[in-house]
């Protein structure tokens, strides 16, 4: 069976971004708007209450027509896996994105399964984890507002994100400070870390987060769109309505959603950040809901098909895509869904490339 490409997926967000990704794409000149996140090989519907109209909104579409999700409907055990498919049926298990930060994102926290259970009827909740793969030097900064490997967030000219409660906070100070819209006391309950192209953050449900202003990404989750908001305003002015925070199940099981289980600073580090070889990035030891690891081919290299399904993002050089079926030209920015019945595939020429897997069978 033939790998598939993919397009390019733009979804509306609160927050507004994304100028990196389209310059990552080759479209220079693009402006940041509320279309900050790519969605990458996704059977994933956006669940924003401020869609654009579009049903389908979130779900990729197979360059040469249709939907990646009816593909896989089809035959999700050629597709998926056969063992991924009795355990999940078509569902992926898995949603990679390209997340571009204009500006900090609202505090916020994912649901972990029990929760998504109890409040979203869901079999799965929202762990994540991010791979910084550049950030953007701001307006004022020298350099102008492109994409670098380093970035100027703060103070201290480094790209940061919010992550984790520091000890001592409780559910009652919690929804005190929501009650009262304190942006700043919300923030300094948490840690504030700084980070750098090629560091790598598992961000489990229920720890509150916030990314930075600056920071391009790519983010690899469990396959639902489930975002619990603490701010009524986004940093640039928006408003999100009550909805748009508690997602419907209400203030008091919103604050439930929260592990308000403190750490300080060099715990929650130690406990987050990912330490790797550079190749795999994210692996079991890490967690069961999905794989990350870089491929750096300087020639050719086979893709290790252990039948499961992959999910490969070209993020620099090119060549090709090599296969039973023929070729296909490979350049930054190409993202192809492998299914896990493909045979003989590998990679040609001089590239870095992620390789994303769905959960653990």
């Amino acid at each position: 069976m033939k790998s598939l490409k993919l397009t390019s997926t733009r979804v509306w967000r609160t927050y507004k971004g994304g100028s990196n990704i389209d310059r990552f794409l080759g479209n220079a000149g693009a402006a940041d708007s509320h279309y900050p996140e790519d969605w990458i090989a996704s059977t994933v519907m956006a669940g924003s209450n401020e869609s654009r109209g579009d049903n389908n909104e979130g779900l990729s579409e197979v360059c040469g027509g249709g939907y990646l999700r009816d593909y896989i409907k089809k035959d999700p055990e050629s597709m998926l896996g056969v063992g991924h498919a009795k355990k999940y049926g078509a569902n992926m298990g898995v949603l990679v994105k390209l997340l571009d930060a204009g500006e900090r994102l609202t505090v916020q926290v994912h649901p972990d399964n029990q929760t998504a259970k109890k409040f979203f009827n869901s079999d799965f909740g929202k762990t994540e984890a991010w791979h910084f793969l550049a950030c953007r030097t701001l307006p004022g900064n020298a350099g102008g507002n492109e994409l670098n490997s380093t970035c100027e967030s703060d103070s201290m000219g480094r790209a940061y994100i919010y992550l984790g409660f520091k000890k001592g906070i409780t559910k009652e100070r919690w929804r005190r400070l929501f009650e009262l819209q304190d942006i700043d006391g919300m923030l300094d309950c948490l840690h504030k870390i700084p980070v750098a192209a090629g560091d790598t953050y598992i961000v489990k449900g229920g720890v509150p987060h916030a990314i930075g202003e600056g920071c391009f990404l790519a983010e690899i989750q469990e396959p639902t769109d489930y975002t619990i908001r603490m701010e009524k305003t986004s940093p640039s002015g928006l408003a999100v309505s009550d909805e748009q925070c508690h997602l419907g199940i209400g203030f008091d099981k919103m604050f439930e959603c929260f592990n308000y289980d403190g750490l300080d600073f060099n715990q929650t580090v130690q406990k987050y950040r990912l330490l790797s070889d550079g190749r795999s990035l994210i692996n079991k030891e890490h967690t069961d809901k999905f794989s990350l690891s870089k491929l750096v081919v300087e020639g050719h290299q086979d893709i290790d098909l252990d039948g499961s399904f992959k999910i490969l993002i070209v993020t620099s050089g090119g060549g090709e895509l090599c296969e039973q079926e023929g070729t296909a030209p490979l350049k930054k920015g190409d993202r192809f869904f492998i299914p896990a019945c493909a045979e003989g595939v590998g990679l040609r020429g001089n590239m870095e490339v992620l390789v994303c897997k769905g959960p653990a069978v």
